[in-house]
């Protein structure tokens, strides 16, 4: 730990007095999730074996409450349990896709971990875990366009929208004080449950999820594998240069990275020594086709503003 009186170096044993100067170790309380990037390789392992099968109970408590409300018929509390219950499985594929980060690129492991305590980095992998790609650029369009702060739309663009991801959990969640295109003020109300998230939906994020965790792969030996594997694999954006171009050499497909998750679930079967049985049969389909690449290429923070988007398409008869 770092003495702030003297700028040592101490020795992360617990010790509360800095070994030089005496200066009191002092450690704000609270939640430091980016205290997750100062940790050496193993530490940073051990921390994540330790904290995804905690996640993982969370999210399968959250998901439980969410459908048991949810037989009581249209309620409110269905869709905010559903939004809690998937951040905190984007959390998960967060910490997952770090460990799939191979090491020695700390640019592109930093940018996945800031998105840890974030709602537009989590929300941006719920959405991603929504859909099916058919390469790497696409999962790059997708993150493009769900971390712009302001888009336009209408007929003609002639309105501008805050970013989707945090306007839609806004609107599940609070009451809030808008500010309309006119510059006129007025209460909005989050959706009812009878409009919108009254019921549970199917959630791609949730269950892939689950598959990770019910082979294993949240181990301490399961992430070594996971480690080990992925480390031979390095994603880089695919699209670059002004204008931007796509390099083909860097596009990965789905069905390349389907047989890097198959070759991962054989390395980890072998790591085991035992053979998946039927009752996984369902579990390793759904890591073989659905978990997709992970986002450490891409920045997930907001992006633009409102002097970046174009002029609206006005028609010509206006």
């Amino acid at each position: 730990m770092i003495c702030h009186q003297c700028n040592l170096a101490n020795q992360d044993d617990g010790r509360r007095y800095c070994e030089r100067c005496g200066n009191y170790l002092a450690v704000l309380p609270g939640n430091f999730h980016n205290d997750l990037m100062q940790l050496s390789p193993p530490q940073f392992l051990e921390a994540a074996s330790e904290g995804l099968p905690l996640i993982h109970h969370n999210v399968m408590a959250l998901w439980g409450e969410a459908n048991e409300i949810a037989a009581l018929g249209q309620r409110r509390a269905v869709g905010i349990l559903q939004l809690f219950a998937e951040e905190e499985a984007a959390k998960a594929l967060l910490l997952f896709d770090a460990i799939r980060c191979p090491q020695g690129h700390p640019v592109d492991f930093s940018r996945l971990l800031r998105g840890f305590g974030d709602h537009l980095a989590k929300g941006i992998y719920v959405q991603y875990y929504g859909l099916r790609l058919n390469d790497l650029e696409e999962a790059r369009r997708v993150v493009s366009w769900e971390r712009r702060r302001v888009y336009r739309e209408g007929d003609y663009g002639e309105f501008i929208a805050p970013n989707s991801v945090l306007y839609m959990r806004e609107k599940r969640l609070y009451v809030s004080y808008a500010r309309h295109d006119d510059n006129t003020h007025a209460w909005d109300p989050p959706y009812p449950a009878d409009i919108l998230f009254g019921n549970i939906v199917h959630s791609s994020i949730i269950r892939v999820l689950g598959a990770l965790y019910s082979l294993g792969l949240f181990s301490r030996e399961g992430l070594q594998q996971v480690r080990a594997y992925w480390n031979g694999i390095y994603l880089q954006d695919p699209v670059f240069g002004d204008p931007p171009e796509t390099d083909p050499k860097r596009n990965i497909h789905w069905h390349q990275l389907r047989e890097w998750n198959l070759e991962m679930l054989n390395r980890w079967e072998a790591a085991r020594g035992r053979a998946f049985g039927p009752a996984e049969e369902e579990s390793i389909r759904l890591i073989a086709d659905e978990l997709l690449f992970p986002l450490y290429p891409f920045d997930l923070s907001p992006s633009g503003d409102v002097r970046d988007l174009p002029p609206p398409e006005w028609p010509d008869a206006f």
